[in-house]
C-alpha cells in the first residue's frame, strides 16, 4: 500500500484530492492531510512515505519556500515522489520546482488527469516521459552552435565566448537570439535546457 500525504491551504482541496484517491480503489493510502508545509514536514521527520502531494504556493509564502520544503523532504526521504498541483502557470516557476525534486506539476484540478499523474510517477515516470511524445514533436530545432551556448548559459559571456572560440559580441548576439526566440530570460532558458536536453543528446 503507497502512502500519501497531501497538503494544500485550502482545506476543502486537501479531502477532495483524498476522496478522489480513495475513490479510485487502488493500493494508495492518504496517510496525512494538512494545510500548511510546517505541519506537513513535521509528520514526513517521522513517518515515512511515497508521495507527497503539495501545493506549489501558500500565503505568506513564495516560490523558494516551497522550493527549500521539496529539498529538505528528498533529503530527509530521498525515495519519496512528489507530485505538485498549481493554478499558476509559470514557467520558470514549475522548472524551478520540478529541479527541486518534484517528479511533476499539474494543474489543480479534480479530474482523472490527477489519479493519472499518480499512477505514472508511481511507474516511475517524470514530467518529460509521462508527455514523451507530444514533447518531442514540440522541441525546437537547434543547432551545434547554439546547443554549445545554451548548455553554458551559468557562465559569463565571455567565457562562453572563450570555450567557443568566437568573440565576444557574436556570443553575446546569438545569446539575444535565442532568449528572444525561447521568449525567456537568461535563467529560465538554463533551466528549460536542463530539463530538455537529454533529448539532444540522446540524437
Amino acid at each position: 500500500m503507497k502512502k500519501i500525504v497531501i497538503v494544500d491551504d485550502i482545506e476543502a482541496l486537501v479531502k477532495g484530492y483524498a476522496n478522489a484517491i480513495v475513490e479510485a480503489k487502488l493500493p494508495y493510502q492518504v496517510v496525512g492531510k494538512f494545510i500548511s508545509v510546517t505541519e506537513a514536514y513535521k509528520f514526513i521527520k517521522k513517518n515515512e512515505i511515497d508521495l507527497l502531494i503539495t501545493d506549489v504556493l501558500f500565503p505568506n509564502s513564495d516560490i523558494s519556500d516551497l522550493v527549500s520544503f521539496l529539498k529538505q523532504v528528498k533529503k530527509r526521504q530521498p525515495d519519496c515522489k512528489i507530485l505538485c498541483v498549481t493554478s499558476i502557470a509559470d514557467a520558470s516557476d514549475k522548472s524551478r520546482v520540478l529541479l527541486s525534486g518534484a517528479d511533476n506539476v499539474i494543474k489543480k484540478d479534480l479530474d482523472a488527469n490527477f489519479i493519472q499523474a499518480i499512477k505514472d510517477i508511481f511507474n516511475g515516470k517524470k514530467a518529460y516521459q509521462q508527455t514523451e511524445d507530444r514533447q518531442k514533436a514540440k522541441l525546437p530545432s537547434l543547432n551545434e552552435r547554439e546547443l554549445e551556448i545554451i548548455d553554458k548559459l551559468h557562465l559569463k559571456n565571455y567565457e562562453i565566448a572563450d570555450r567557443i572560440h568566437l568573440s565576444v559580441k557574436g556570443t553575446e548576439d546569438r545569446i539575444a537570439r535565442l532568449l528572444e526566440r525561447f521568449e525567456m530570460n537568461r535563467t529560465e532558458l538554463y533551466a528549460w535546457w536542463q530539463l530538455n536536453k537529454h533529448w539532444y543528446l540522446r540524437e
